[in-house]
């Protein structure tokens, strides 16, 4: 298969699923002219098309539709949180107007920098208190449309590649 657009299993040794994005051709020819000897044999015998390309695509499809629901829920919970990080940074807003004085900043640098952390570290905390509860929820709702989407891949990928060395981490069993 010479696509560009299919799902392979095991494009890249550290991931089991991937959406190609230029053809198959290529990540063979750059496997063998680029990895080492002893990968060589492994990498291409696993180098190979999903045969279900539909249930890794309805997998993806319900988990980004679950991401997006929650990055909206995120992004509305943190609105708050993010007016008063705005409101309670006016350090970042005069840093920002003093761009012309450039010149003296390579030497001050540290010093500046500091200056802008101790200035920020109020609004910042009081920022990643008022977003915990909304990265919680977030988390959570994700999570179970990832833990499908992990096991509708981690099915197809027992049906599909039986003899397959996958520790859940790599396909190069050295790793």
């Amino acid at each position: 298969m010479t696509g560009n657009n299919g799902w392979y299993w095991h494009v890249h040794h550290d991931r089991i699923v991937e959406q190609l994005t230029a053809p198959v051709q290529e990540r063979i020819d750059y496997i063998k002219k680029n990895k080492p000897k002893d990968e060589i044999e492994t990498r291409l015998r696993l180098l190979k098309p999903v045969k279900d390309q539909n249930a890794v695509v309805a997998a993806r499809k319900a988990y980004h539709e679950a991401v997006a629901a929650a990055r909206k829920a995120y992004d509305e919970a943190m609105a708050p949180a993010r007016k008063a990080y705005d409101e309670a940074a006016p350090a970042r807003k005069a840093y920002d107007e003093a761009a012309p004085a450039r010149k003296a900043y390579d030497e001050a640098v540290a010093v500046a920098w500091k200056a802008y952390d101790e200035a920020m570290a109020p609004a910042r905390k009081a920022y990643d208190e008022a977003m915990a509860p909304a990265r919680k929820a977030y988390d959570e709702a994700v999570a179970p449309a990832r833990k499908a989407y992990d096991e509708a891949v981690k099915s197809a990928h027992a049906k599909e590649c039986p003899e397959c060395p996958w520790n859940g981490r790599t396909i190069l069993e050295k790793q």
